[in-house]
């Protein structure tokens, strides 16, 4: 997952910034899998949630994750 994650980064030119961290934290709330990226606008995340490549990443983490975590937001 996370090399497939890290692989957006080289094939959609939106991503200003994209990084993939496994955790080590082993309390049962802790998630294993966070991504954090980065888009200078709202237009260019919308762009990256349709295209292709993140698409089929994205089929291929419904297959293994149990539960998903989302948060978008705009730095003031």
């Amino acid at each position: 997952m996370k090399k497939q994650l890290e692989g957006l980064l080289n094939c959609i030119d939106e991503i200003q910034s994209l990084e993939v961290g496994l955790n080590i934290n082993d309390a049962d709330s802790a998630y294993d899998v966070v991504l954090y990226s980065e888009f200078k606008n709202k237009n260019d995340l919308d762009k990256y949630q349709i295209h292709p490549e993140h698409l089929k990443v994205g089929e291929f983490v419904k297959k293994v994750r149990l539960e998903r975590a989302v948060v978008d937001y705009f730095v003031e």
